[in-house]
């Protein structure tokens, strides 16, 4: 490129020009994009919450309207499906929030969920990958 008008800010540096920086920053791309396939097909299950319970064991357990029927999220007591108890008493505060207000929440489920109407059930659900309040 040859710009004898451009300011020299803009004016492509030797460092561009070589092949290897280049390559470099394809491969910097290229990983940037790939890591964020798996969660662009991640299932989004997202509605009112219209019930919610945390049983005498620590578990959270919700009641969406998005029709899967009650089923756990996670743990206050013990990690539960990789979920911390920490990770879990921050999602039970937007649980509760959502069900106080009549908001929208949102739940990132992982791949395997095809369908936000068909997860399995209380413990047999699988945890989301997060719990969002949505304005």
């Amino acid at each position: 490129m040859n710009c004898t008008a451009c300011p020299k800010a803009l004016k492509p540096s030797a460092l561009w020009r070589s092949k290897e920086a280049r390559q470099l920053f394809a491969r910097f791309l290229a990983l940037a994009l790939a890591s964020q396939v798996p969660s662009a097909f991640a299932m989004h299950c997202g509605r009112q919450i219209t019930n919610s319970y945390v049983d005498a064991g620590g578990s959270v357990v919700i009641l969406g309207t998005w029709g899967s029927g009650y089923q756990q999220i996670c743990n206050v007591n013990a990690t539960w499906n990789n979920v911390s108890p920490t990770t879990c008493k921050g999602w039970l505060s937007v649980v509760e929030l959502v069900t106080a207000t009549g908001k929208t929440a949102i739940l990132d489920m992982s791949d395997a969920v095809t369908s936000c109407s068909t997860i399995p059930g209380y413990a047999s659900s699988p945890a989301p990958v997060y719990v969002m309040l949505q304005q």
